[in-house]
């Protein structure tokens, strides 16, 4: 899987180039914190339409095809920001890059499950690709001019990504017949998207404002990128050990518990250095927490694309409501107040996913209500079901 393996850390480390720089360039463009959250907001938005789109595409036309022009539209997309001259423009030109990134995750991560790799070492490279991106933006943003250069460096490594992906095998690929709105799929999955919506809502809100508050605490703009490192380094190691646990209730409820933590410690520190143990701690967190979803959904669903689409669409739909409530909150209560909310936020997705998982795993022991006696499989009503019945 040393294609999908590439493709993953050079998408990531693609995305992670721009998104520690857009909230920095709104406030140069002039942006208030409030509309600030309305342009995270729509990537977000964008992201959330897509990934409800194409996850359930990939899963019924196959993933590769929508892995690659998902990466191709990703490289146009990214190269659009450099235009951006007002915070408007800015708003619309991230919408597109939503729409376009939103396209190829759920699919590529259904390729990987679908050929019984480890998940766990495969998201790992997610977090090696962020880790160069950030490295990488942070020695751009050293340069006064680089206001455009960022933007076309990673709309390079996403073209780089794509003709990657052009050599992918086209081995045969399961397809499955899947509902316009997957009300089943949904509600079976319910515990794991309630609790990435609540932990990641609270994220949101922090992080529309972060790349700020680290900025209030003295660091420059290259130290904002570098500081994500141990982060990411976390999650590199964390993450090809959480591939080795077999019961995913235990990751997910490790994650959610430890990342309430770690926001906790960027509260009691207040310092830059402060922020190292807590980038530590948030790393693991998100480790256990997002390889025991995949595991979980890998378990319960075929369709891994749409249910990963539906996840993708999750933390999407977090990542629309988060900024908004994170501009007002910086706006009137300033950036530490951000952070609190997130603390809560996270161990409020740990009350959630307890409560919701005990009555999905109620309900199914129950099983569906029988209305009457049970009819063979596959017979038509008023019809014979076999040629002795007919003869």
């Amino acid at each position: 899987m040393r294609k999908p393996a590439l493709i993953k850390l050079l998408s990531a480390a693609a995305g992670s180039m721009t998104w520690l720089f857009i909230p920095l360039y709104a406030d140069d463009l002039g942006s208030s914190a409030m509309f600030l959250g309305v342009i995270v907001a729509s990537y977000a938005l964008a992201v959330f339409l897509s990934s409800m789109i194409f996850g359930r595409a990939a899963d019924m036309y196959g993933r590769r095809k929508i892995v690659i022009f998902g990466l191709l539209f990703s490289s146009g997309s990214f190269a659009l920001l450099s235009l951006a001259n007002s915070p408007e423009e800015l708003l619309m030109y991230r919408f597109i890059c939503g729409f376009t990134v939103g396209m190829f995750h759920s699919a590529l991560v259904a390729y990987v499950a679908e050929r019984e790799a480890a998940l766990g070492r495969f998201s790992s490279f997610g977090a090696l690709g962020f880790t160069i991106g950030f490295v990488i933006s942070g020695t751009i943003m050293t340069l006064d001019t680089a206001t455009g250069t960022i933007f076309l460096a990673a709309s390079a490594v996403y073209m780089v990504s794509f003709f990657v992906a052009l050599s992918l095998p086209k081995a045969p690929e399961r397809t499955f017949k899947v509902p316009r709105i997957p009300v089943a799929m949904i509600k079976k999955n319910s515990h794991l998207y309630a609790a990435m919506l609540f932990r990641h809502t609270g994220a949101s809100i922090a992080w529309v404002i972060f790349p700020l508050y680290q900025q209030s605490l003295g660091l420059s703009r290259d130290m904002i990128a570098y500081m994500w490192v141990p982060n990411f380094v976390a999650q590199m190691i964390f993450m090809n050990y959480v591939d080795r646990l077999k019961e995913p209730h235990p990751m997910v409820k490790t994650g959610l518990f430890a990342a309430g933590t770690a926001f906790l410690f960027f509260i009691i520190f207040n310092s830059w250095w402060g922020l190292i143990p807590g980038m530590l701690i948030l790393g693991a967190s998100w480790s256990f927490l997002y390889i025991g979803v995949l595991k979980e959904l890998n378990e319960r669903n075929d369709e891994m694309a749409t249910a990963t689409g539906l996840l993708n669409s999750t933390i999407s739909l977090s990542g629309m409501i988060g900024p908004l409530i994170g501009g007002v909150i910086a706006q009137y209560f300033g950036y530490s107040a951000n952070i609190m909310a997130a603390a809560i936020m996270a161990y409020a997705a740990l009350g959630v996913y307890m409560v919701v998982r005990q009555r999905t795993m109620r309900d199914e022991l129950r099983g569906p209500r029988k209305a009457g006696p049970p009819r063979s499989r596959g017979r038509s009503r008023g019809r014979p079901r076999s040629r002795r019945q007919r003869a």
